[in-house]
């Protein structure tokens, strides 16, 4: 009997998908009226006097940015007392640019918690990562990379010479911290990240070959990372119904909510990372590349 349902179901979709394609004017319509609410809340920017309120976090954001500039023209060194290890991966052979798709890459590494550097840290709590991206050109080549927390924090771009960056249309906004570029990738070359201990800030990247390393990861499909085991039996998704993982908040929830983001450090699920406290954006945006970078997708000489 289910197996009827599920079939007639899938019939009647496609009888409806035609006849809401069936001709221009329609699937005009369609583009026209679809629209995906984002992450921000609009009434909390308004009780939060967003139009005041932004101008200091604005100036949080650039102090923030000033700070990991200077880290990263820093000759980066391993604190006192601990080890520096390299990590590989092991030994193996969605996004429109000017109505093109573009293949990404996309690599999540989870740690235990993001530990308080001094007393009353907002920033610390219980879960953290780190989100790299790779924006591949038809030809295969990375164009760019870009990086958050899964908070949907600290976004980073780091182009190579086929991104050129777009000007901001305002200064306030964040727009496109670019910290560092990256020389065009040769086959077999691959980006190395440098990350802190315990903020998980990237503090550099360069380019390697060869797999020489202290420790190796395997790789996880994202499905069976984003779910649970239960204690009865089962799995079950480790984000709730909002987007988020209970028990990831952070105290900096009850200073940053003016920006319109619910549950600002809070780890958040794919498709609810909202990236920028000051503007609108979001990291699985169809169109975040395409508004910030000009891309050199022609097949030209290495």
């Amino acid at each position: 009997m289910r197996g009827e349902a599920n079939a007639r179901t899938r019939e009647c979709a496609g009888v409806l998908r035609e006849l809401d394609l069936a001709s221009a004017e329609a699937r005009a319509l369609l583009l026209d009226r679809a629209r995906v609410p984002d992450d921000y809340s609009t009434a909390l920017r308004i009780l939060g006097l967003y139009a005041l309120t932004r101008l200091p976090f604005a100036a949080g954001v650039r102090r923030w940015e000033q700070e990991r500039l200077e880290a990263f023209r820093r000759e980066p060194r391993a604190p006192e007392g601990s080890s520096l290890v390299r990590y590989a991966p092991p030994s193996t052979p969605h996004t429109l640019y000017r109505g093109q798709v573009l293949l990404q890459l996309v690599y999540t590494i989870w740690f235990p918690e993001r530990p308080p550097r001094e007393p009353g840290d907002i920033l610390a709590g219980r879960l953290d990562g780190l989100v790299w991206r790779a924006t591949l050109a038809p030809d295969g080549e990375p164009l760019l990379f870009d990086s958050i927390h899964p908070c949907g924090c600290f976004h980073a771009f780091f182009p190579t010479p086929r991104a050129r960056p777009r000007p901001a249309p305002d200064a306030l906004e964040e727009w496109a911290f670019v910290p560092q570029t990256l020389p065009r990738l040769r086959p077999g070359e691959r980006p190395l990240l440098r990350v802190a201990s315990g903020t998980h800030y990237i503090e550099s990247v360069s380019v390697v070959s060869g797999a020489d390393s202290v420790a190796r990861y395997a790789f996880r499909a994202e499905d069976e990372l984003r779910s649970l085991e239960r204690l009865e039996g089962g799995r079950r998704s480790a984000f709730g119904p909002d987007g988020l993982i209970a028990g990831s908040e952070r105290p900096e929830r009850f200073l940053f909510w003016p920006m319109g983001i619910a549950s600002p450090g809070a780890m958040r699920q794919w498709g609810r990372h909202a990236t920028a406290f000051v503007g609108r954006r979001h990291f699985d945006d169809a169109d975040l590349i395409e508004k910030r970078f000009a891309l050199d997708l022609g097949e030209d000489s290495r």
